[in-house]
């Protein structure tokens, strides 16, 4: 039987700073396809035809959700520092997911570009405030598997 890898055993981070007290996160991988036209059909009779897409671009976001903490918000890994992030500045930040259990006999890390396009303050009457995010990638999405030593 395999051993499973724990979704917890994975941590985003933003410009190489751990998100604090991160609940859950989904990287989302997708590619268009592009349909060509049909022709209409000369004889005017219906014809069966399948579709035969061709590859088209590639995106990836990462979203995920957190428990609000009061810490630095300097460090950029915070619901705080990211709504300033995003509140004065169109620039794209580094994202990345990868592993953080010592007990992995591997190191796997996806990185890339990204925009922040959603962010969303949860704020109960009762219970922990949390929030959500989505990062949308920009360029190529990049992933590592190596090997501890």
């Amino acid at each position: 039987m395999a051993n499973i890898v724990q979704g917890s055993a994975f941590l985003v981070a933003v410009d190489d700073q751990k998100l604090t007290c991160q609940l859950d996160s989904t990287i989302t991988m997708s590619q268009d396809m592009e349909s060509e036209d049909a022709c209409k059909s000369i004889s005017g009779t219906d014809s069966i035809r399948w579709a035969d897409d061709t590859a088209g671009q590639k995106s990836w976001e990462v979203s995920g959700s957190g428990k609000v903490e009061d810490t630095d918000k300097a460090t950029k890994a915070t619901l705080r520092a990211l709504v300033e992030h995003w509140r004065t500045s169109n620039e794209p930040i580094e994202v990345s997911v990868g592993t953080n259990d010592p007990n992995l006999s591997f190191v796997e890390t996806y990185t890339g570009t990204a925009q922040i396009t959603s962010l969303t303050a949860n704020l109960p009457a009762n219970g922990s405030a949390t929030y959500d995010y989505t990062f949308t990638g920009k360029g190529a999405l990049g992933h590592t598997v190596t090997p501890k030593l």
